[in-house]
């Protein structure tokens, strides 16, 4: 009886301890979530993080409110009960929700919901199934109603009419997602992570009309080192971390913020060189523009295909008609000084970070090299730039005519160049069968790099060619829901309206430069290049998929699953350290430009990059054919120039000045997404106490024991003191 006593006796000091531990679990906030919970990990740039100019901070921060059960919102309906916080599906949780949601239900009404209310913790957003949306015509623009307003070179007031802005009908928001600070999380999902969170949202919260513990839930949080603006991130901040957070150990100062900052791509038909003997550069450019950076809420997430890829492959395909007529152009460009420039701006989205900052190194003649020993490009200045002419969403209108813009008061005061560019523009168009409307001319411009030059130069005249006349009729411009779902008709059309503008431009370079009509009628666009390009750049979600840029690529980029921007298509500018689109764009533009008549005799990258040696004329790259695979030395006169805003290169320049772009992007962390389950707060309470109950029976129990109670072996006594058992 003793030895069953004393076995019961520590039997209760187990039972003790199991109470404690039931007590600690019990004591929990979210105690199902510390053991049943599955982890997704969100990669850099599929979530929210803050920007900020030099006035304010937009975009989202990490704050105590990183939990919430998942709330599923399938409609239009739905969406617009998020003013109710769902309190009567879930009577007895009081909490914050996160929305699970499709990038087309990111409307003006639910915005305006999830804005007004105090129960949203974050938004999960994927991209729908069904792409019906993308014909609905409701506006998904996360850009303002007047894109680029404070950049203008009208001044703020009059970057757009007064009785209509330009993207009035597509903007969710007046002042544009992007530019709101968000008291919450926004994450961008894949499809593995919807899946799992619908499973569990159907297995805890999805159960008719009332749900009750346990729910289904998530936590996410982000980041961000820098707040308030650049003003205070980029001037204090920064001076601050030099001081409190240098590392001793490597020297390095870490950074809490950084300029956007992007390449620009640069490439001339026939090169103008420098002629020391003629004292200062006179030659005249037509500058053929256009942009490769777009974003969305999510900034990373930027597909781009109609605010960019469109007007690119325009581009892209008329430069390579230039080239390959190469010896008809050079003959008339060096008989009248007149040279065609094309343009591949970056960060035009945020302020016309690109042109700009071209601009600016024409002013300070640097631009596009600084004055050297070696044979070298000319020097360009504003006033040199004739003309810009700039195609935008092109083949985002149901209609097929095509209409341009210009600046009224320059066109009236000195618009022969303009005049003459306008009907060669019409006559190209009309070589493939399209129409460009230049009789009823838009009397501004909307927005385009043009603004840039023009601040520079009073002189410089412009083109915008568009599929608008008034307004944009595009509703997802400057979205994360920029991309299509492109049927054979639609493919054709979008490539007609690319031909359009290609073959126009073309038309327009040679006549500017002084090609004869006569000899100016056999130019061409290569309708295959454009076609190729249509499915690699538009109908693709990435840069891997497409055999002629697997081809282009060569192995010397693998894709990244660490980076959304090196997985998928980003278009947006970053800080430098999203070079796939960049990469895609230079190596094109090599395609497009380069010849190898002079370098097929080299056979290695070496004797390529030697040829670059003691010159800045010409671009040697070792690079494959897209259509063969086979590596080549391409020679070009092309060039990659990495730019950011003049405002972080002036010396005290006044950051609440909207002369240039002032746009940062905060160092941030990214939390795992995690998802798991919640019980209901009074069971933890029951737990709690009934683990306490326990624990003090126990303790009733163990306490009256002494030591003697826990030796079960009388020998051990013995044992203790020496004697053998």
């Amino acid at each position: 009886m003793e030895f069953s006593s004393n076995v019961m006796r520590t039997f209760s000091v187990f039972i003790f301890l199991g109470c404690l531990v039931i007590q600690c679990n019990a004591g929990a906030a979210n105690p199902l979530e510390e053991d049943i919970y599955v982890d997704e990990t969100i990669v850099e740039g599929a979530a929210c993080y803050r920007i900020m100019n030099g006035t304010h901070q937009f975009g989202c921060h990490g704050s105590k409110e990183t939990m919430g059960v998942v709330m599923s919102i399938e409609s239009v309906e739905e969406a617009k009960l998020i003013s109710t916080c769902w309190r009567d599906k879930f009577n007895s949780y009081n909490g914050k929700f996160f929305l699970l949601m499709s990038l087309d239900l990111l409307n003006r009404e639910s915005v305006a919901a999830i804005r007004a209310s105090n129960c949203v913790s974050g938004l999960l957003l994927f991209r729908p199934e069904n792409a019906s949306f993308l014909t609905s015509g409701g506006p998904l623009s996360h850009d303002a109603n007047c894109p680029n307003q404070y950049s203008s070179s009208y001044g703020e007031e009059g970057a757009c009419e007064a009785k209509s802005a330009w993207n009035e009908l597509g903007a969710i928001l007046p002042q544009g997602l992007r530019n709101i600070d968000w008291n919450l999380q926004i994450v961008f999902l894949e499809k593995t992570a919807v899946q799992k969170i619908q499973k569990c949202y159907s297995l805890f919260n999805g159960k008719g009309s009332s749900s009750d513990y346990p729910f289904c839930a998530v936590s996410f949080g982000v980041f961000n080192s820098a707040a308030g603006s650049t003003q205070i991130c980029y001037r204090r901040g920064l001076e601050s971390s030099k001081f409190i957070d240098w590392n001793l150990d490597t020297g390095i100062t870490p950074e809490i913020c950084s300029p956007l900052m992007g390449f620009n791509i640069f490439g001339f038909p026939v090169p103008c060189m420098k002629n020391d003997s003629t004292g200062h550069p006179n030659s005249k450019y037509l500058m053929l523009a256009t942009r490769m950076d777009s974003f969305g809420v999510i900034p990373d997430v930027s597909p781009g295909d109609m605010a960019v890829m469109t007007s690119l492959i325009s581009l892209l395909a008329s430069a390579r008609a230039m080239a390959t007529n190469a010896e008809l152009f050079q003959s008339a460009s060096k008989q009248n000084n007149k040279y065609v420039m094309f343009s591949v701006f970056n960060g035009e989205a945020f302020d016309y970070i690109g042109s700009s900052a071209t601009a600016y190194k024409m002013e300070q003649n640097t631009f596009p090299h600084a004055n050297s020993t070696v044979p070298q490009l000319d020097l360009i200045r504003p006033s040199q730039v004739d003309l810009v002419i700039e195609a935008q969403l092109i083949g985002s209108s149901e209609g097929k005519e095509l209409f341009v813009h210009v600046d009224g008061e320059r066109f009236e005061k000195s618009g022969q160049i303009t005049k003459s560019a306008l009907q060669a523009l019409s006559t190209g168009a009309k070589s493939v069968g399209a129409h460009i409307d230049t009789q009823n001319l838009g009397k501004k411009i909307p927005s385009a790099s043009w603004h840039s030059f023009a601040k520079s130069d009073t002189n410089v005249q412009s083109i915008v060619i568009t599929p608008f006349q008034e307004t944009i009729k595009y509703n997802r411009y400057n979205s994360m829901a920029d991309y299509g779902s492109y049927d054979p008709d639609t493919r054709t059309k979008i490539i007609d309206s690319m031909m359009a503008v290609s073959s126009a431009t073309l038309r327009a370079g040679a006549e500017y430069v002084g090609i004869e009509p006569t000899k100016a009628d056999i130019l061409s666009i290569d309708r295959q290049f454009v076609s190729t390009l249509f499915d690699c750049l538009v109908a693709s979600d990435d840069f891997y998929s497409c055999k002629f840029l697997e081809k282009l690529n060569g192995g010397r980029f693998n894709q990244s699953k660490h980076s959304y921007a090196l997985e998928y298509k980003s278009t947006y500018i970053g800080v430098a350290q999203n070079p796939l689109t960049r990469m895609f764009v230079h190596w094109l533009m090599i395609y497009a430009l380069g010849s190898k008549k002079e370098t097929f005799n080299i056979k290695d990258k070496k004797q390529c990059d030697d040829m670059k040696l003691d010159q800045e004329i010409y671009a040697y790259d070792w690079q494959p054919d897209p259509l063969t695979g086979h590596f080549h030395c391409y020679k070009s006169a092309t060039l990659m120039m990495g730019m950011r805003s003049p405002a972080f290169d002036i010396p005290d320049y006044d950051f609440k000045n909207s002369t240039y772009s002032t746009w940062t992007e905060s160092v941030y962390e990214l939390d795992k997404l995690r998802i798991f389950v919640i019980e209901q707060q009074n069971l933890q309470y029951w737990m709690f106490g009934l683990g306490l109950l326990v624990s003090l029976l126990s303790l009733l129990i163990v306490a009256p024991c002494g030591e003697s109670t826990f030796i079960i072996d009388e020998g051990e006594t013995e044992a203790e003191q020496g004697e053998p058992l």
